[in-house]
């Protein structure tokens, strides 16, 4: 991904978010929250999930609304997620080194719009 240099996201979506990601065949939710920052391009946050606790870093592209962050627990399990903005939730997939993969979706616990790009618009 190409960082854009426009990196102010339309609105402070900075704050506590929740979610879940799914794991496993068939896929189960598996619940987490993460305090997330953003800022001039980077994101950075501190979580929990039914693993543990888990910190998180990595880069956002304003432009495209798109994220991507490694999050390492403090266990050492690591994953890699890459994600979309879409109006007030955050959604895309993860994989771990094993070649484990899944879905997430994770949204502010205190809703805030944030506009999504012309093209995934409503018409």
């Amino acid at each position: 991904m190409v960082v854009n240099t426009a990196t102010e996201l339309p609105g402070d979506i900075s704050g506590q978010w929740t979610g879940f990601r799914n794991q496993g065949t068939p896929a189960e939710r598996r619940g987490l929250d993460v305090l997330l920052q953003f800022r001039g391009g980077r994101i950075s946050g501190v979580g929990n999930d039914e693993r543990g606790m888990f910190v998180l870093s990595g880069i956002y592209d304003s432009a495209e609304m798109e994220f991507r962050w490694d999050q390492t627990h403090l266990t050492g399990e690591t994953a890699a997620f890459r994600g979309f903005c879409e109006e007030n939730y955050i959604w895309g997939i993860w994989e771990d080194p094993a070649g484990r993969r899944g879905g997430f979706h994770i949204q502010p616990l205190q809703p805030r719009v944030v506009e999504a790009r012309p093209e995934h618009a409503a018409a």
